[in-house]
């Protein structure tokens, strides 16, 4: 078959907007339950739409770390300790870095999306206290007041602050257990 220049899906859960390509799609599963000695199956369902941006934006993807797992630790350790850096790491100014970090890359390469990639170092989880960081607001209050947040958790919310994607690419979560 030859390759087409445009394609189109047919069907009564794709709607053809101006701007974009709206798709309904429906999620079954199982789930499985035991009440006393009995194994009850319950069909789930989950609704889900999809939209699609029609024009394709341009787009750029931060990659953070050097792709391995203690390679970029110990790149960064070694120059900070020759150049005799220091970061501070309180009252949320990481997170401000990060996000200005961000709004540069997508001004000076002239983007209209970002995509933020982790690939740095694993990291182990942070604790989940509630009242610090079981809720969105709990996080940003804990952001704020410089409690322990991993570094991976401070990217992902400057991508959403920031409107855009975040994708984990190390073996770890990156919010809570």
């Amino acid at each position: 078959m030859e390759a087409a220049a445009q394609f189109f899906v047919e069907s009564p859960d794709v709607v053809y907007g101006p701007e974009a390509i709206e798709a309904q799609y429906e999620y079954r599963t199982t789930r499985v339950s035991r009440e006393g000695g009995v194994l009850k199956v319950h069909p789930t369902s989950t609704r889900f739409t999809f939209r699609t941006a029609r024009q394709v934006p341009r787009l750029g993807v931060m990659l953070v770390g050097w792709g391995g797992n203690n390679g970029s630790t110990l790149t960064a350790a070694v120059l900070a300790n020759r150049l005799r850096l220091s970061w501070p790491t309180r009252s949320g100014r990481k997170l401000e870095q990060i996000r200005r970090d961000i709004r540069d890359f997508r001004s000076s390469a002239g983007l209209d999306k970002v995509i933020v990639l982790w690939t740095a170092n694993t990291e182990r989880f942070c604790e989940v206290i509630p009242g610090l960081n079981d809720t969105a607001e709990n996080l940003l209050r804990t952001i704020e007041l410089g409690l322990e947040v991993s570094p991976s958790t401070l990217f992902a919310v400057a991508s959403i602050l920031e409107g855009c994607a975040f994708l984990n690419g190390s073996p770890q979560n990156t919010l809570v257990p």
